[in-house]
């Protein structure tokens, strides 16, 4: 029955059309960006709205973010803006690819406060219209390079006083009580 089994899959490998183990294999140059020509290709609604990701969703002043868009029009220009409340600072401008797609890495300006911000990748998309896709990064630390508020001491001199005290104290109490037990058993 084994052989059978074999014989039948062989068979069926050998059959299998041309095509259908291409479909299986991947793109040598696999696309940033889903096809948004047509409607509902992308899977999206509204269709062909694009879509903006960061590469870290948080990251201190200094550290680098890259920005992936789509949606844009082949060979277009991108500006890659960073809105700080009302501070806007052009992080970096990307040409986009055949594709619809953009990457630009860029480093968080060290002045950015601490909170939530905006990337804004503003450029054209297929039609001819503006396009401004969005997403959220949150800069965090500040320029000191903290995630929380500092609390408490720096020095730890008290809490090992204390605890070294506490030590000496249940000692003593244990040599106490064997004292006790001792003076106890003898009487």
């Amino acid at each position: 029955m084994g052989r059978h089994l074999v014989r039948a899959l062989v068979a069926a490998l050998l059959l299998l059309p041309a095509g259908a183990a291409v479909a299986q294999q991947a793109p040598e140059n696999s696309s940033r960006c889903p096809q948004t020509e047509g409607a509902g290709t992308s899977g999206q609604y509204p269709p062909n709205r694009g879509a903006l990701q960061l590469s870290r969703s948080a990251a201190r002043p200094g550290q680098p973010v890259t920005a992936r868009g789509c949606g844009f029009r082949p060979a277009s220009t991108v500006n890659v803006d960073l809105v700080m409340g009302s501070q806007v600072t052009r992080v970096g401008t990307a040409t986009v690819g055949a594709d619809g797609g953009f990457e630009l890495t860029f480093n968080v300006p060290a002045n950015a406060p601490v909170g939530d911000h905006t990337v804004e990748a503003t450029g054209v998309d297929p039609a001819g219209d503006v396009r401004v896709l969005s997403a959220t990064l949150r800069v965090i630390g500040g320029e000191q390079g903290r995630d929380l508020p500092r609390t408490g001491s720096d020095s730890t001199a008290p809490l090992v006083t204390a605890g070294a005290g506490l030590v000496l104290l249940g000692g003593a109490a244990v040599v106490a009580a064997r004292r006790r037990r001792a003076a106890r058993v003898e009487a």
